[in-house]
């Protein structure tokens, strides 16, 4: 892969200095005489790791004392079921800001267990609302929501978080956790796979409040979905994905040390802006978003021919841009992309246009 430029919206982009350390490891893991593909979870050097990546973590998202992290095998799509299986009864009514695909998903996967009161926007027009408590089921067990639409490429800024006070919040945050400064405790659970913006894929992290653990249901859940299981275990009842674990430490150590998440959103922000700014100057290439709910991380626009764009990038080396679900291109500018990768793809951009206009 050396010299392709990744625009993936799904599979990690990893800074140069991470991936060296995991090479590193991978061949003796912190000097133990082991790789960090054997990592045991009883072993103390992994059960030290797993805290560690916690502790860095919590200071990452300013996280209150009543905050929890949790490491789960499995996607983000596994939580649309497992939010549900946890917190609500058959007869219970749940709330869904219904924005993009993944919504959707979580929509239908809801209706197995709860009514589900949706809010549909993903044919809305105008600016994103924020949701209130005049927008949904009183009776509603929690409302859930995605922070960024990565199929769509627009997001929930910070001011528009629904303020539904007394109702669990529990947001999807897969592609935005760590790339911009939410207020993470706002959200009753936030949970993200890690193939975004904190490694490879195989595992999730959640961002939970131990209030949660409280609500009590007659499912009989099983308990490799148990949020309380995965806390009262600390992490253990099960094998996690050490190797995974390992990466996310990797990256957040990473992250930490470059400033965190306030400074890799001032460059998430400008990654953004250089392509937003040369989609809105040009007459090729066209963005329709709002400019206040554009994504900073998935960023999508349409041109005469997507596919043959997305083909003629290839051989330029730049790779895994994609379509999205609106039939436009999609490109994923998440933590481990660089600018001088975006401002590579911009050159491209502009010849692609001439050649096409």
């Amino acid at each position: 892969m050396e010299g392709k430029i990744n625009f993936s919206a799904s599979s990690p982009v990893m800074p140069k200095e991470v991936i060296e350390r995991i090479n590193k490891n991978i061949i003796n893991f912190k000097n133990s005489g082991f790789s960090a593909l054997e990592l045991n979870y009883k072993n103390p050097l992994f059960i030290d790791l797993m805290n560690e990546t916690r502790e860095i973590l919590k200071k990452l998202l300013h996280l209150n004392d009543n905050m929890e992290i949790l490491f789960i095998n499995g996607g983000g799509s596994m939580h649309f079921d497992m939010v549900p299986l946890n917190f609500t009864n058959e007869d219970d009514t749940v709330s869904i800001i219904n924005s993009d695909l993944w919504t959707n998903n979580a929509v239908t996967e809801a209706r197995k267990y709860a009514n589900v009161d949706e809010i549909n926007l993903i044919n809305h027009k105008g600016p994103l609302p924020k949701i209130t408590l005049d927008d949904i089921d009183k009776n509603s067990k929690y409302l859930f929501m995605c922070t960024n639409n990565t199929s769509s490429g627009s997001k929930f800024n910070k001011d528009k978080i629904p303020d539904v006070e007394g109702i669990p919040l529990i947001s999807d945050m897969t592609s935005n956790l760590l790339s911009e400064t939410y207020d993470i405790n706002k959200f009753d659970l936030s949970f993200a796979s890690s193939a975004k913006n904190m490694g490879t894929s195989g595992i999730s992290v959640v961002v939970i409040n131990k209030n949660l653990f409280e609500i009590e249901t007659n499912r009989n859940v099983p308990k490799i979905l148990s949020y309380k299981d995965y806390y009262y275990s600390g992490n253990s009842f099960t094998t996690p994905n050490t190797f995974a674990v390992y990466i996310i430490y990797e990256m957040v150590k990473y992250l930490y040390e470059n400033g965190g998440v306030e400074e890799i959103e001032k460059i998430n922000i400008e990654k953004s802006n250089l392509l937003y700014d040369f989609i809105d100057n040009s007459k090729f290439y066209d963005n329709d978003i709002i400019k206040e709910d554009r994504s900073v991380t998935s960023l999508i626009f349409k041109t005469k021919n997507n596919d043959n764009f997305i083909k003629e990038a290839k051989k330029h080396d730049i790779i895994n841009i994609s379509t999205s679900m609106n039939n436009a291109v999609r490109v994923g500018l998440y933590n481990g992309v660089g600018i001088e990768n975006v401002k590579k793809l911009i050159d491209f951009m502009y010849e692609y246009e001439k050649k096409n206009i």
